[in-house]
């Protein structure tokens, strides 16, 4: 059973401005578990119209995800290689007869988000660095904003670091 993906399996915050659409921070983890493993891609999210084929890399042309891109190669048309806007991606389906790409970028991802909030807790000063609510979000190319808020403190107020995984 071919194993689909989309942008809302790696939130799970209803209140996530970006939980139906691919970031870099998701779609760097998709792209990873896929490598090398016949995919469809649904090209236009907004039609459905979608390809099969193989993902063979991401690209992002600025800051914040302006134009970010997905590099996909095409079955159709002696494998054609195409750059789609993140944009205008909708689920990516897994498949190998028994796809597990899915889990192995979730795990992937979650693993990843974990060693940003260890980087960003080693990094902290006072008594406990584990007190307060932490929020990750990621950037794309093992880049993680890590932003904490202690309890007494407005949320706009709290301490924010930027970690780079290697």
């Amino acid at each position: 059973m071919p194993g689909v993906i989309k942008p809302e399996d790696f939130s799970s915050r209803v209140t996530d401005p970006n939980r139906h659409r691919w970031t870099l921070g998701t779609i760097e983890h998709v792209v990873t578990a896929m490598k090398g493993r016949p995919a469809l891609v649904e090209v236009d999210n907004r039609t459905g119209c979608s390809f099969t084929g193989e993902i063979v890399g991401y690209s992002s042309s600025g800051s914040r995800n302006p134009g970010a891109r997905l590099h996909f190669v095409s079955d159709i048309g002696g494998g054609s290689a195409t750059w789609y806007l993140l944009s205008e991606v909708g689920v990516i389906v897994d498949m190998t007869p028994h796809g597990n790409a899915k889990w192995d970028a979730l795990r992937m991802a979650s693993n990843a988000r974990m060693a940003a909030l260890d980087a960003a807790r080693a990094k902290v000063t006072d008594a406990d660095p584990y007190a307060g609510t932490w929020e990750i979000t990621a950037g794309g190319f093992g880049r993680y904003h890590v932003h904490r808020t202690l309890p007494d403190e407005k949320s706009y107020a709290g301490k924010s670091w930027e970690i780079t995984l290697s």
